[in-house]
């Protein structure tokens, strides 16, 4: 084992060799230098950004995912959702039973009209006894259809839910190296919002639609056999024709909807990255690049899309072949059995009508396999997630140390990426480290300094060697246990766009406000805490983005000191601050590091100078090791590194008024959080506990007399200095006006930037970050307006070829209907002749009429579903697209709203661009089609019978009525639903984004408990969706069965007075009923259309806000030549959100060009 440090040992000169100049490393090779890996880069930094583009698409498909049947999406239904998929199904059992019913008091009424026309008091007593059955029939699906879209809409999300909590709690608990080998945030991300989505339609609205047609459909079927079981064997055939084209359906949609969903997968890594970091992608003028990008990764979906299109509108068109060649066929079966004597005219009736019910409903049924199989394709994609593995296993079983003092061991360890395992990072790396000890890792980038610390949190565990807490192998310790002892402070501290309070207490499970107090108070962090108007309500932004950097940084140091952790790691937790901020932040830390082990990995001298132990890393190992002091005497790496750079005595100056300055500022807060939490005096803490603890030895605080650049690249010792921290001139520096206390260098930069617009001077604000008001304080928004179709339609227009054909072939489609309702009803009225050659020749003639109509439906429907298909597609890219270029050209400020984070952002450029599409795909091509089929249906109606064509139609507002009320509960419902589903996915978006610091600060339940409670609201909303919808189909559907009861008594008086004829009566009666069949069919995808209406108004709000400052807009000044002199007068200026809290009053600075 290597000698230990000790923090009384004094290091003599270094490098190899040099036993007494190392005491706390394992003696190295002769020769060993600080070569190191062959990337200039820090590795960990390469290896966050190395193929992520490739590897956005591995959880949508790009590795091998094992298939799933649809019903395993029902595998995390409980108890009370198999009551409602039971109330579902009988809901729907009893909604589909309505039409086959129908069908048989619809023949027993057909028959007293054929049987009794020349005895009319006959023919009125029974009419008026069957038709009241009518209203019967009406009552039943008016509670069928309550219970059908209420129960699947219900079950639906309350399933999808603990799909998403069950997803997420995965992902946090996976080991570092996926995030980085095999996926990425934008991918885990697709499957909260699409895939999540995809599942949700298929296992609610779509399986109560298709259990409503397929009920219909079996039913129907039924009562065919019971009235005719020879003719309708005739018809069920063709059954194994109509198998094949489901089967391919499903196939063929699986197939293309799995290469979809990788396209799509990339697109929205591109959008999270470019929407997360829009403050980088402005300063660099990158909206261009990223808006190019975004949109070239939408081309193949699209082109994908477009082929799914067009193989189910030819899967489809088959379909309907088969099914009017089956009407066809039993046609003239039916014909041939009544010539015999075997069957009435009534009983082909019968079996045709119910048949004919059937089949239609087979054919609604039919195109939602498609959407089965993709949620199936979903729910494999989410569920190899969710049983993934982790290598490293948070919750596996392992070794509690009772007592942990701190001391740490590295032997030996070799280490590569998962990403890059052809590249070595750490080579026969060893270092011994006391515990109590401070322990600085220095050197050039990529030498593998960050990459202990992520070793020791164990993200990784090392290829060969092994590391040691208190000389156990942390393998054999449980992981969770373990990241208790530890915490982590690195560069870029994570904040969750959450309060203060809630930030600080994520350091452990359970602290109470006095303990987050207390340590707020260690990290330096209460004085400007309490300044707040909100205090430790106050809300920090997306990514901490309302915080200065040093305000950031001390609030992580309030998170790590409340863990109580017995090993400290610091990973450059100062090294992007400026010379004050890191003086505050270097206090916190000094108070911390005196009641623990720590490591730090830093660049600077300040940071370094009064460690226990300094050891330099090169070519992953340590070259050099001992004090400060030592190692200087040593003349070996660290002297040469050290002797590179020189700060000037400006500079000093400048961190000694700092100092002074802060000195005063932060006096009340300096260690008082420590003693509070129990974390230094005279005894160590016992594990876990917030108890006194005596750490021994005294504690060398950190000098801060000069900051100094210890590992840049560009030297053989990787020292350069490549810039001066600090105050560079303060004659350049100083205002000309006092600024307001608590102004911070990013409110400076982000003026200089133009990210905001400066304000007039209000009286009475403090300085300081801004205030994000939490959720339900929210700056309120305009509400959306309406927006026009014919807006939608514009973006449509280079699609002007398609809509035309695709109109054509809607139309056609609707248009079939009226004309089999002729063709019908003259048949029927063929049945009752008494002449056998009519009845012969009639029935050849109409039969070539079926087949006629199947040839058309199946030619009709392939342009429909191509040109609806290639519409939709492209106007999905659109939307996306012309969103994208919206939230690129909004300011800063706008951003910082919770509504506009970047999770709820990414989510609505996915959903919402894919329910406007829906307005445009086959939703709108069914929709004219079924619009053609009621004006052709009433046309009809009206030729043969005007009197009941009207008597009829004096329903029609009524289901109108129910339609519009119906939509328009659910479009308000699908908007709250939808907006309280983007807050959630913000907090998944943010977790998944910074795995690190979840995974170090064991925050996983955290975290998923924060986002269980965010799926309250939008469950509310779904079950207000439900019950809204439930109520419009079934009043609609009693209307429409109310009508048929009228209809039937009204022509049963014109038919008894001779004021009409039996096939008059039964042309008005197909042609409405068909027109009305159409509407109801239409009705149930008003909840897409409802959706999709709001959807609309959300992006459009967004492209139609005019930004405060516009990036894109020509006018303005354009200097020919651009010297760089920078100037601010008499700038006032608070945070949008914050507007009485002034950062600057009347602040003043002039920086002449070319100076620092």
């Amino acid at each position: 084992m290597p000698d230990k440090v000790d923090r009384r040992d004094s290091a003599a000169p270094g490098g190899a060799g040099q036993a007494d100049a190392q005491p706390s490393v394992k003696e190295l090779p002769a020769g060993d230098g600080l070569k190191g890996p062959p990337s200039p880069r820090d590795t960990e930094d390469e290896v966050e950004s190395h193929g992520k583009t490739e590897r956005a698409a591995s959880v949508s498909g790009t590795g091998k995912v094992k298939k799933i049947s649809y019903f395993q999406l029902y595998r995390y239904a409980d108890r009370t959702d198999k009551l409602l998929i039971l109330g579902g199904i009988v809901g729907a059992g009893l909604n589909g039973a309505g039409m086959p019913v129908f069908s048989i008091v619809f023949g027993n009424l057909i028959n007293s009209f054929g049987l009794n026309v020349l005895d009319p008091d006959v023919l009125k007593d029974q009419v008026n006894t069957i038709v009241p059955q009518f209203i019967y029939i009406g009552i039943a699906c008016f509670v069928g259809s309550c219970a059908q879209m209420f129960c699947w809409t219900y079950t639906a999300v309350r399933q999808t839910n603990r799909i998403r909590m069950r997803y997420l709690q995965s992902v946090l608990l996976q080991d570092v190296g996926y995030f980085e080998s095999e996926t990425s945030p934008g991918a885990l991300m697709q499957g909260l919002n699409e895939d999540c989505i995809t599942i949700q339609s298929a296992i609610g609205d779509r399986m109560g639609r298709t259990l409503f047609n397929l009920f219909t459909a079996i039913i129907g079927i039924i009562v065919a056999f019971t009235r005719g079981w020879s003719m309708t064997l005739v018809m069920l055939a063709v059954t194994p024709l109509l198998m094949i084209a489901g089967f391919l359906i499903a196939t063929l949609v699986a197939r293309l909807t799995s290469r979809m969903n990788q396209a799509y997968a990339g697109a929205n890594t591109l959008a999270t990255q470019t929407l997360s970091n829009v403050r980088t992608v402005y300063a660099f003028n990158g909206e261009q690049r990223s808006l190019k990008g975004y949109e070239a990764s939408l081309e193949d979906p699209v082109r994908v899309g477009i082929k799914q299109g067009a193989f189910a509108g030819m899967i489809v068109g088959f379909t309907n072949l088969v099914a009017f060649g089956a009407y066809a066929l039993a046609l003239w079966y039916g014909s041939t059995r009544i010539l015999a004597g075997e069957y009435t005219g009534g009983q082909v009736l019968n079996v045709l009508f119910a048949a004919l019910i059937g089949g239609f409903a087979l054919g609604q049924a039919a195109p939602n396999l498609q959407y089965f199989q993709q949620g199936a394709t979903s729910g494999a994609r989410v569920y190899a997630v969710m049983e993934r593995e982790p290598l490293i296993n948070l919750d596996a079983p392992g070794e509690e140390l009772k007592e942990v003092s701190g001391a740490l061991s590295i032997v030996d360890v070799d280490f590569n990426y998962p990403a890059r395992p052809d590249v070595p990072v750490l080579h026969g790396f060893s270092l011994e480290i006391a515990a109590g000890a401070t322990v600085a890792l220095v050197g050039e980038s990529g030498s593998g300094k960050s990459t202990v610390i992520a070793l020791l949190e164990r993200f990784y565990d090392p290829t060969a060697g092994a590391v040691l807490l208190d000389g156990v192998d942390l393998r054999s310790l449980q992981l969770r246990w373990l990241r208790r002892q530890l915490s982590l402070v690195s560069q870029e501290p994570m904040l969750f766009a959450t309060s203060i309070r809630d930030n600080i207490a994520l350091g452990r499970a359970g602290a109470t406000d006095a303990e987050v107090e207390a340590a707020a108070r260690a990290a330096n962090a209460h004085g400007f805490i309490s300044a707040l108007p909100s205090g430790y309500a106050t809300h920090v932004g997306e990514r901490g983005v309302q915080m200065s950097g040093g305000q950031k940084q001390r609030i992580a140091i309030a998170r790590a000191i409340l863990k109580a952790p017995k090993v400290l790691l610091l990973d450059e937790a100062t090294s992007a601050l400026d010379a004050r901020s890191e003086y505050v932040v270097q206090r916190a830390l000094d108070a911390l590091m005196r009641a623990c082990t720590t490591v730090v990995v830093a660049h600077r001298l300040s940071t370094v100078v009064g460690a226990d132990v300094i050891a330099v890393v090169g070519g992953g190992r340590v070259v050099e090791a001992g004090t400060h002091a030592g190692l200087l005497a040593a003349g070996g790496a660290y002297a040469t590194l050290v002797g590179m750079q020189r700060a000037s005595r400006r500079d000093e100056a400048a961190v000694r008024a700092y100092e002074a300055e802060e000195d005063e500022e932060d006096d009340d807060d300096s260690g008082e959080g420590v003693a509070e939490l129990g974390m230094a005096g005279s005894g160590r803490a016992a594990s876990g506990g917030l108890v006194p603890a005596d750490f021994g030895a005294p504690r060398r605080v950190a000098s801060r007399t000069t900051s100094r650049t210890l590992s840049q690249p560009g030297s053989p010792v990787g020292a350069r200095m490549d810039s001066l921290v600090g105050a560079a001139d303060p004659a350049v520096m100083a205002p000309s006006k006092a600024l307001t206390p608590g102004m911070t260098g990013t409110a400076a930069i982000g003026g200089w930037a133009r990210f905001w617009k400066g304000v007039g001077a209000t009286k009475g604000g403090k300085g300081g970050a801004p205030c994000v008001p939490r959720p339900h304080q929210r700056p309120d928004e305009a509400k959306p307006k309406a927006v026009s179709i014919g807006r939608i339609a514009r973006l449509n227009k280079p699609e002007l070829p398609a809509l035309f054909f695709g109109l054509i072939g809607s139309g056609a489609l609707g248009f079939m209907m009226p004309a089999f309702s002729i063709a019908f009803s003259s048949l029927i009225s063929l049945f009752y002749t008494v002449d056998p050659e009519e009845l012969k020749a009639g029935t050849r003639k109409w039969c070539l009429v079926f087949l006629g109509i199947g040839l058309g439906a199946m030619l009709f429907s392939i342009i429909q579903s191509y040109a609806f298909g290639l519409m939709g597609q492209r106007l999905g890219k659109r939307v996306r697209v012309l969103m994208m270029t919206a939230l690129l050209r909004q300011e800063v400020g706008w951003f910082d709203q919770e509504s506009n984070n970047s999770g709820v952002l990414t989510s609505k450029l996915s959903t919402d661009a894919l329910a406007v599409k829906g307005q445009f795909g086959d939703t709108m091509g069914l929709l004219t089609q079924n619009l053609v089929t009621f004006i052709g249906g009433y046309a009809l109606a009206f030729s043969h019978g005007w009197k009941m064509t009207l008597v009829v139609t004096s329903v029609v507002p009524l289901i109108v009525a129910a339609a519009w009320i119906q939509t328009k509960y659910i479009k308000d419902a699908a908007t709250r639903e939808d907006g309280a589903f983007a807050y959630s996915n913000q907090t998944a978006q943010e977790a998944v984004g910074n795995i690190r610091t979840i995974a170090a600060f064991a925050m996983e339940r955290g975290v998923t408990d924060l986002y269980e409670g965010q799926l309250v609201e939008p469950t509310h909303q779904a079950k207000r969706r439900g019950r809204s919808g439930g109520l419009g189909f079934g009043f609609s559907q009693f209307v429409l069965f109310g009508a048929y009861s009228l209809a039937f008594w009204y022509a049963g008086l014109l038919v008894s007075r001779g004021e009409s004829t039996l096939e008059e009566v039964l042309s008005v009666f197909f042609a409405i009923f068909l027109a009305a069949f159409g509407v109801a069919q239409s009705q149930m995808f008003f909840p897409d259309v409802a959706k999709g209406r709001a959807a609309t108004e959300r992006v459009f709000a967004i492209v139609d806000r005019v930004p405060a400052i516009d990036a894109s807009d020509p006018s303005g000044d354009r200097i020919a030549d651009c010297a760089g002199t920078i100037e601010l007068v008499d700038v006032s200026f608070a945070y949008p959100l914050r507007p009485d809290a002034l950062v600057f009053r009347d602040f003043s600075l002039s920086v002449p060009a070319g100076r620092v």
